[in-house]
This record gives structure tokens, C-alpha cells and sequence, in this order.
């Protein structure tokens, strides 16, 4: 079945795979030039979060609240959030975990990167996810540098893959490093995220895509609240 990415700003993703909604990273800036509150509106099955920093889980609580999604995210993030709202679905993972819901397959992978909760406690290890149905695949790589057990990647997918990687650099993969993370895990398309929201993470975005395109891979850079369909 055909895979619908919308793009939600900075590294959040709204993804719908038939009659399921998944939401990766809630994170919405009000001086957005997208309707932030059509994004707020959206409908939500299950809530996948890749670690605890502020900027990927800041309306993780909008959607736990208002649509009774499932959230799944390592323990630390799930115990976290339990306990501000124990009326709502969990469903905690650790890497290499993986999930079955309604045909499609949730697997947790590493990723190389910090995590802490906005208190201050343990946010435990920082992931990325696999989600795939029966034609796509999409790794999201979450927040990370460039790590060798991407050349693990596709070992664990069965179906043409698409990646979406951080581009932004400080704290995370540059465009330079996420061209290797393309290769190594033989993605067939690259979506940016994690750039130029913040200054530190500005990047030249025609430089870019001048880049990726002299590798031989396809860099798509989607507007908030675009849409394509993979």
C-alpha cells in the first residue's frame, strides 16, 4: 500500500499507511507559516518518539490527550509520561524491539545521540524507528550522527527503502555525513529534516541538494505540512 509523508517541521512527521496514522516527533512551532492548528487536528493511531529532547517531544502530550493514540518509545520516555497521563496507551521498547499493528511492522533501531526529558531525568537511549508495510519501508532515523550499524539497516527490511535523515550538523549528521548514512543503508530517496530551524542548524539548502544529487541520490526538502506519497 502506498505510504503518505507529511511533513509536521523541524524532525516531526505525520504518516498515514492505509487506515493507520502515525505521528513521529510532535514538535510545532506557533511562527510557523503552516496552519499549526490544522497539524493539532490531525488524527493519530499511534505516537512514536525517538528520545527525550524538548524539540521531538514538546506536543507529544496534545495527541495522547486528545486522539488516544498509542505511544511507543523506549521505557524511560514511556515510564515518563505514564505518570502524567495514566489514561493513555503505552507500549515501551528498547533497540531491536518491534512492534505488529494492523500489517505494519515498528522496529526500534539504534541511534547515536543524547537523551534527557524537560526535568532533567533519564531519558534513556535515543532510537530511530522502521516502518513497514508490505511495498515501503521508512527509517527515520531520529536524532544521530553517522554510525556503522546503519550498514545494518537493510538486513532488517524486506521492501525499497526510504530514508529520513537529520541534515542539519552540530547535533546531528551534516549533509555530508547523512549522504554516507544514505548509502549505507541503500535508501532509494532521502528526506531531509532536523535543519534550519534553530541557527545553529542552518545549512544552504540548494548547496544541498547540489550534493546529494552529485551522489546519485534523490534529497527531498518538504515544506511544512507538505505531503508525498512513497
Amino acid at each position: 500500500m502506498a505510504l503518505r509523508i507529511q511533513f509536521l517541521g523541524h524532525s516531526g512527521f505525520y504518516l498515514q499507511c492505509g487506515s493507520t496514522s502515525i505521528i513521529v516527533d510532535p514538535f510545532f512551532q506557533e511562527t510557523s507559516s503552516y496552519d499549526v492548528k490544522e497539524i493539532k487536528d490531525l488524527r493519530c493511531d499511534l505516537l512514536l518518539l525517538t528520545h527525550g529532547h524538548q524539540d521531538h517531544i514538546k506536543d507529544a502530550s496534545l495527541f495522547l490527550t486528545q486522539t488516544g493514540c498509542q505511544m511507543i518509545a523506549n521505557y524511560e520516555i514511556v515510564n515518563w509520561f505514564e505518570k502524567r497521563h495514566p489514561e493513555a496507551a503505552f507500549h515501551s521498547m528498547n533497540i531491536g524491539g518491534k512492534f505488529l499493528f494492523q500489517g505494519i511492522s515498528i522496529k526500534m533501531v539504534s541511534a547515536a545521540h543524547s537523551s534527557t526529558m524537560p526535568d532533567g531525568s533519564a531519558g534513556g537511549l535515543a532510537c530511530g524507528f522502521i516502518v513497514e508495510d508490505h511495498e515501503n519501508a521508512l527509517y527515520f532515523a531520529g536524532d544521530t550522527g553517522l554510525t556503522t550499524e546503519m550498514q545494518l539497516i537493510p538486513g532488517f527490511i524486506k521492501s525499497k527503502l526510504t530514508a529520513i535523515l537529520p541534515i542539519g550538523g552540530c547535533f546531528t549528521m551534516d549533509v555530508d555525513d547523512a549522504i554516507k548514512a544514505a548509502s549505507m543503508t541503500g535508501a532509494k530517496r532521502v528526506i531531509g529534516c532536523h535543519f534550519n530551524t534553530f541557527a545553529p542548524i542552518t545549512i544552504d539548502i540548494n548547496q544541498s541538494k547540489t550534493q546529494f544529487e552529485q551522489a546519485g541520490i534523490p534529497l527531498v526538502l518538504l515544506d511544512v505540512g507538505e505531503q508525498i506519497e512513497i
